[in-house]
């Protein structure tokens, strides 16, 4: 939650490296579950914390694919954000309700 809050803030969306191994930077993908599963993974699941993740779909145009295969980006403008899911768990999953920009 204080990752999307700052996203919002500051206009763009750009990894502090908390959680990502140094020069990583964001990653991204082209797959709704991949991406999913980057956020509710370990430390960062909501069944686990009872705080919520958030999935952000940006345009394709604003990403690039680096060598190891993942899409990347150094930072990604906020005007870029297509839609934003709110993810929290629910009865033992973790269900999304789609957020208002």
């Amino acid at each position: 939650m204080v990752e999307f809050r700052n996203i919002r803030q500051a206009d763009v969306i750009k990894s502090d490296g908390r959680y990502s191994l140094e020069g990583e930077g964001t990653c991204f993908s082209d797959d709704a579950a991949d991406a999913e599963s980057y956020v509710n993974f370990g430390r960062s699941d909501p069944r686990k914390t009872r705080l919520p993740n958030y999935l952000i779909e940006v345009k394709s145009d604003a990403l690039q694919r680096a060598a190891d295969g993942y899409w990347k980006a150094p930072s990604v403008p906020a005007s870029a954000i297509t839609r934003v899911w709110c993810m929290f768990a629910r009865g033992g999953a973790v269900v999304a309700r789609k957020v208002r920009l």
